[in-house]
Parts: structure tokens; sequence; C-alpha cells
């Protein structure tokens, strides 16, 4: 299969109180290439086709306490605030996703090597899956597969950085947080993130 473009990623230096940890954060974006390997403690949920996104700027469409193209939002966390301040995404190619659940309790980094190298997802497709969803809508079946219960998180991998989102239904609207793929991502309420759902790029549709 093709190389194909992909999302070209801008980030800010980060809050002043912790600029070294944004900058450290970043990575060069390179073409997808997927390898198809899954490992143990990834179970496969469903394909979802996405589509191409020619521009997106985070900080357009992130906005907490509000609703923005039909999705409620509610409050953000505070590192999911500077993200989202700082990311812009050109010619974000349209995508296959994968959604694996969690068989097991795994840290980010151990997400991160179960699912290989060109998995990350574009904030711009996360996005698009909210849209799917916008009021916290339980899943079909088909193309909502957002976990929308109490204490169930859906985790993103950010294309370009090092940096993980998870997002989760919480007083009334979308709740998303983020922290490093470095750092002990935390537990849900229940104790740990078995049966959360990770989305994954499995593809480049078109190429």
């Amino acid at each position: 299969m093709s190389s194909a473009r992909t999302a070209v990623g801008q980030f800010c230096s980060g809050p002043p109180d912790n600029p070294r940890a944004f900058k450290d954060a970043v990575m060069n974006l390179s073409d997808y290439s997927p390898k198809g390997q899954r490992r143990k403690g990834l179970e496969h949920v469903a394909f979802i086709d996405v589509p191409a996104v020619a521009h997106f700027e985070a900080r357009t469409v992130f906005h907490e306490d509000t609703v923005v193209d039909g999705i409620r939002f509610a409050k953000f966390g505070k590192n999911f605030k500077t993200l989202a301040q700082c990311v812009v995404e050109l010619y974000v190619p349209a995508r296959r996703l994968e959604a694996v659940r969690l068989t097991e309790h795994l840290t980010n980094e151990e997400i991160h090597a179960a699912a290989g190298e060109g998995t990350q997802v574009a904030l711009a497709h996360v996005f698009e899956l909210l849209k799917l969803q916008p009021n916290g809508e339980i899943s079909d079946g088909m193309r909502k597969f957002l976990r929308v219960g109490l204490y169930e998180e859906n985790i993103f991998h950010v294309e370009g950085t090092n940096w993980v989102v998870r997002v989760e239904q919480e007083g009334g609207g979308w709740h998303p947080g983020a922290n490093l793929i470095t750092e002990h991502n935390p537990p849900n309420q229940d104790g740990g993130n078995l049966g959360d759902i990770v989305f994954l790029t499995y593809s480049t549709i078109g190429t």
C-alpha cells in the first residue's frame, strides 16, 4: 500500500509553569504504514471510517461548557485545554480507524507498545467521532462506538505527539483530558481501565 500524506501538527511550547513538558512531547510526523499487528491485551471491536480533513485547528472547536457542531462539552482537563490551544493539523487523509477493547489493565506505554507504530489518531478524527455521538448516545454497533457509561473512557494517542487523550461522559457532556504517554495513566474510578476502548489508525482510505 502506498504512503499517504498525513497530518502536519504544530504545537505551542505549553504552559509557563512547565514549557519543557509540552516541547519534549512533540515528535515528527511521518507517512502512515500499517503493520497489522495486534498483541495481548487488545481485542478487536470494529472498524470505523472517518473523512479527510483539510485544515483543523483544535482551539476553534474544543470549548468547554458549551455546544459546538452539536457536540455537548463539559469541563476540560488542564492538560487538554493547553493541547487544544496548540494543535493544528493539515491534510489529514480519510482513514479507517480500529476500535479495540482493553482486556487487561495497561499503562499508556503498554497500550502504545501493543498497538504498534503508525496507529496514532489525528485530533481531527477524535472530533469526527464525537460528532457521531454528540450528546453521549449509546453505541449502535455500526458507527457509534464511543463508550458513554459512568467511568468509561475512550483513549486516543494523538498523532505527532506523546500525548494521550481520554474522553468520557461527565456532567451531561463530553469531558476530555490528556496526559503524557510516559506518565502513569490515571485509573478510572473503578480502579483500572479494563474494558475501555482504544481507537487506532488502521489504514488510509483511497491510497
